[in-house]
């Protein structure tokens, strides 16, 4: 989502229709708060270069990706 596809591209690269991509946009921008696309997706780069910040790896909650 952050390098810019819509939500058809998002879908067909998932393997899932347009509108269940859609529908999980929407709730994850409703957990957040009900924030726009782009602030979710800066969020997103923010938490990874937070996370990443000491090298690749270098948190423990969880895998690196």
């Amino acid at each position: 989502m952050v390098s810019g596809p819509t939500n058809g591209e998002l879908a067909q690269s998932l393997c899932m229709s347009s509108r269940t991509v859609k529908f999980h946009l929407e709730n994850i921008r409703g957990k957040l708060g009900g924030i726009s696309r782009i602030q979710t997706c800066l969020l997103a780069v923010h938490h990874s270069m937070a996370r990443h910040a000491d090298g690749p790896c270098a948190s423990t909650d969880g895998p690196c990706t």
